[in-house]
């Protein structure tokens, strides 16, 4: 079970240039969709995971892999003015996505394991203008597509040799976390886990 940083749909409509900071202010806009970019505000919130691996051999070649199964929330509450009208339309959309991939070992010890992943997968969206306005506006084609690379990725064991808990932390890219729409930054999830 994990908590990450956003993945990169919902991180588009954020701006890195102005830092966060919202700027108010007489503007000259070229279209009407500029003019609606800055009449649309989001707030983004973490992922929340869960994550289930399985050994595929206990020796031989394939003793570094797993296979695994993703099921991941995301959602964001979003206020779009219409200043034609002077009507606020808001709301929360909200995503679930379900993953599957492949997960290699680089280090597998008894109390540590440090790996890298790739997965990929499908999702269920709930009807929001929000997908509309981060894709349309911001000229992003999505497929239906959710695919996450995990860079590396590591797992502790917590509360002694005999535990069966654990506490894990990756760093990754993609649909189910990251830190902008650019690879060179990669997100954020941590969490715990438990070994059956």
């Amino acid at each position: 079970m994990g908590v990450s940083t956003p993945g990169i749909d919902e991180l588009m409509d954020t701006r890195w240039s102005d830092l966060g900071l919202e700027s108010f202010g007489y503007n000259y806009y070229e279209s009407l969709s500029e003019l609606k970019k800055t009449c649309f505000k989001s707030t983004i919130y973490p992922s929340v995971s869960a994550e289930l691996s399985y050994d595929l051999a206990e020796s031989g070649f394939f003793k570094r892999l797993d296979l695994l199964g993703f099921l991941s929330y995301h959602s964001a509450d979003y206020e779009q003015l219409d200043v034609v009208n002077n009507t606020t339309t808001s709301g929360t959309a909200r995503e679930l996505s379900v993953l599957i991939g492949m997960r290699y070992d680089i280090f597998k010890f008894d109390s540590f394991n440090m790996y890298s992943q790739l997965l990929l997968g499908g999702f269920i969206r709930a009807d929001s203008p929000y997908w509309d306005y981060i894709y349309n506006y911001y000229d992003n084609d999505r497929s239906n597509l959710s695919v996450q690379v995990t860079f590396l990725g590591f797992n502790w064991r917590i509360g002694g040799d005999k535990s069966k808990w654990g506490a894990m932390f990756e760093f990754g890219y993609g649909t189910e976390y990251s830190l902008s729409d650019l690879p060179i930054f990669p997100g954020l999830r941590g969490g715990l886990s438990y070994k059956f």
